[in-house]
């Protein structure tokens, strides 16, 4: 879990005594009815890189209250004006950490768990105990998931110029088409981009920590540093083994991800934008079905075949081939078919069961629209795909009793 990111108050159990704790009780009742107003907005931007952490905290009701906290993690620092005192932070495992301020006359700490959904807070004093807990839901936009280019600025010439014995015409099949899908687990991302030409680079990366790039089959070596700058902002810093340095700006959205070159390598910058969509690649396993029954024997699937098929627990593949292609298969004994390579977008046959099945499918921001035509019928099926689980509902068209759900869960 990263610990990075932009939060926004969302509940405080007991908020004038949390108040008092923040300020060791140096604050107005009139403040405290302020910030504890139901419009009052309270939002923090953290960043974490390396062992430096950057906090920026605003208040929407006293904006001259808004502050930014630098800390280097197990390291004290004084508190900022007028406050005597000093505070330390420290790591408490990937997801936890916690902060000890200290005033002459009080000790506080506070516990933060960080989660996908945001960060809890819990609020101690050596001499009272309990105070509070705060929740903080994540309201930033995450540099994980799935991209594929929309556009270029002079990729073409940059490609040239950064890889030797480079062609004019196998630059171009490079960057005819690119897509890019970031993971991340335990704080370590990993970074694949999927080139025109078919092949692939992979980088794995701590935000903030230096780390040793991958050869690939044009060459490969040296040393990178990726990092946050700020909520959806990044750095990529690549040192090859020349020990030349190209300086790469990331900025992500909901909508996408633009990367664009601050200090080319050799001489040559490009921008990439790319697309957000779903990202739907690996290994997905049925753990729950329901009313399925009513659209397979619409179908025209044996009796004897539909038990089996509602409560058959399978796996279910999706694998990007590059430039476009995918590839579905599947470990399942009713719905078994071959290795079946698509398109999003494009039409395409799966022979099973004795069923001649024609679909569509589309690749969205959130999940897959797809449109299938089986023995006359018209099935509209929709799938919403998250970091673990994805829901697939489908129906025949004009037959709603026939709606039915799967959940899948990533493995």
């Amino acid at each position: 879990m990263t610990i990075s990111g932009s939060y926004r108050l969302l509940s405080v159990d007991n908020p004038a005594a949390d108040l008092k704790a923040i300020f060791n009780n140096n604050i107005s009742q009139a403040d405290i009815d302020l910030l504890t107003a139901p419009d009052s907005k309270v939002d923090n931007v953290m960043c974490m890189n390396g062992n430096a952490l950057s906090i920026d905290l605003k208040y929407s009701a006293k904006p001259d209250w808004n502050t930014s906290l630098n800390y280097v993690i197990g390291v004290k620092k004084d508190l900022p004006a007028p406050f005597p005192g000093n505070s330390v932070v420290v790591m408490c495992g990937e997801n936890a950490m916690c902060e000890t301020v200290t005033f002459p006359d009080a000790v506080y700490t506070y516990n933060f768990s960080f989660s996908s959904f945001g960060v809890t807070v819990k609020t101690a004093s050596a001499k009272a105990g309990y105070i509070s807990t705060q929740i903080w839901e994540r309201i930033d936009v995450p540099l994980t998931g799935f991209y594929i280019m929309e556009s270029n600025e002079n990729m073409v010439k940059m490609v040239m110029a950064d890889v030797p014995n480079m062609t004019e015409a196998a630059a171009k099949q490079m960057a005819s088409y690119h897509a890019l899908r970031v993971t991340e687990k335990n704080g370590v991302y990993t970074m694949v981009d999927y080139f025109g030409d078919g092949s692939e680079k992979t980088l794995h990366f701590k935000l903030g920590e230096e780390c040793e790039d991958l050869s690939w089959h044009l060459g490969g070596g040296g040393s990178n540093l990726v990092s946050q700058t700020a909520p959806g902002i990044y750095s990529y810093v690549n040192k090859a083994t020349d020990g030349k340095i190209a300086v790469w700006k990331g900025v992500v959205s909901d909508a996408g991800l633009t990367w664009s070159v601050e200090k080319p390598m050799n001489g040559v910058g490009c921008t990439v934008n790319y697309r957000r969509y779903a990202d739907v690649m690996g290994t997905w396993r049925v753990v729950n079905s329901s009313n399925m029954e009513p659209m397979l024997k619409a179908v025209g699937m044996p009796a004897d075949k539909i038990k089996e098929a509602a409560g058959e627990k399978y796996d279910a593949m999706t694998a990007h081939k590059g430039k476009g292609v995918w590839e579905t298969s599947n470990t399942s004994k009713v719905w078994a078919f071959p290795p079946q390579l698509f398109r999003f977008g494009e039409e395409f046959t799966i022979n099973m069961e004795g069923m001649t099945i024609t679909e569509i499918n589309v690749l969205t921001k959130t999940g897959i629209q797809t449109a299938s035509q089986v023995n006359g019928l018209t099935i509209d099926s929709s799938s919403v795909v998250g970091n673990n689980f994805t829901t697939l509902t489908m129906c025949i068209a004009g037959q709603p009793a026939t709606k039915c759900s799967t959940i899948f869960v990533r493995v």
